[in-house]
């Protein structure tokens, strides 16, 4: 009768868990990444620093408890390189 019990988190509750764990998780973590629950759906999207970090939040959203999936929009940000040739004078 009451099997379903770990799935009446609401839609806040499962927000505020997943950004906890990838706060605690991901510690070069881009400032500007959201996260939305509809119906105990999870969209993440924002800025990551790397392609391991999107896909570790992406992790965290499969196992948040109460998460009924999730979409992942997380885009990693290209990281400023310096040019190989430099002007020594």
């Amino acid at each position: 009768m009451f099997a379903d019990v770990e799935f009446l988190e609401t839609d806040e509750e499962i927000a505020g868990r997943l950004i906890r764990m990838i706060e605690w998780n991901i510690s070069k973590l881009e400032k500007n990444v959201r996260v939305r629950v509809e119906d105990r759906w999870v969209t993440l999207t924002g800025h990551v620093g790397c392609h391991e970090d999107s896909e570790q939040a992406g992790q965290f959203a499969k196992i948040v408890k109460g998460c009924a999936g999730f979409t992942n929009h997380l885009v990693v940000a290209a990281a400023e390189k310096e040019s190989p040739l430099q002007r020594v004078a």
